[in-house]
């Protein structure tokens, strides 16, 4: 609960808030056993269209349900096709709140317009990541030969949708291991973050 919760009160937080008018003309959510399906249904209609314009370009997505009382929280995270397959698009989640399946508000991400394509081979995405983060274990040589350290990901960006290499850097200690963003066209970091979050003296959340 706490891993969904943080990054969602967090969404709410951050994001713009859409108009009420919109929003009051969007169709009640079904409640209905399977949340993809209740979403799916809710944004075919000609109100959500009008909400968020360049949700059809989304080739599909992931939702997740946070029941907070009679209060229903989703994300969505749109997925977007590329070179390397249906990729997730992070940083620009859609969130909905509802109450007994009617729509309270949404907070609407970034559009879903990528900029920039797939050029950097993964290798110097590799190397780049490695080469931003201190105290890593691991060397040019070594992190080449080791598989699952980078994924291809599009990522949200003050430059738009980017396409990147999501790469994850080892450290001695786990609180200096980070997630490096690199951007799969320039090659500049993106973002980084910490693997592991500390919310209080016994209790450790890492990022999958």
């Amino acid at each position: 609960m706490l891993t969904f919760a943080l990054p969602i009160l967090s969404l709410l937080a951050t994001a713009p808030q859409v108009d009420k008018d919109a929003i009051a003309a969007l169709p009640p959510l079904s409640e209905s056993a399977s949340t993809k399906l209740d979403v799916t249904s809710l944004t075919a209609t000609a109100a959500w269209k009008s909400l968020d314009p360049s949700w059809s370009q989304a080739t599909d997505f992931e939702a997740q349900d946070l029941r907070l009382g009679k209060l229903r929280v989703t994300r969505l995270m749109p997925r977007l096709l590329s070179p390397h397959g249906v990729l997730p698009v992070e940083g620009a989640d859609r969130v909905i709140t509802s109450r007994r399946g009617k729509v309270l508000r949404t907070k609407i991400g970034q559009p879903l317009l990528v900029t920039g394509q797939f050029s950097l081979p993964q290798e110097r995405a590799l190397l780049r990541a490695i080469g931003s983060v201190r105290g890593g274990v691991l060397t040019s040589q070594t992190a080449i030969q080791v598989r699952g350290l980078a994924r291809p990901v599009f990522f949200a960006s003050d430059r738009g949708i980017r396409p990147a290499w999501r790469v994850r850097v080892p450290t001695l200690r786990l609180q200096d291991a980070r997630d490096v963003w690199v951007d799969a066209d320039s090659g500049d970091i993106l973002r980084q973050e910490p693997v592991a979050r500390f919310h209080t003296a016994v209790t450790t959340e890492v990022q999958p």
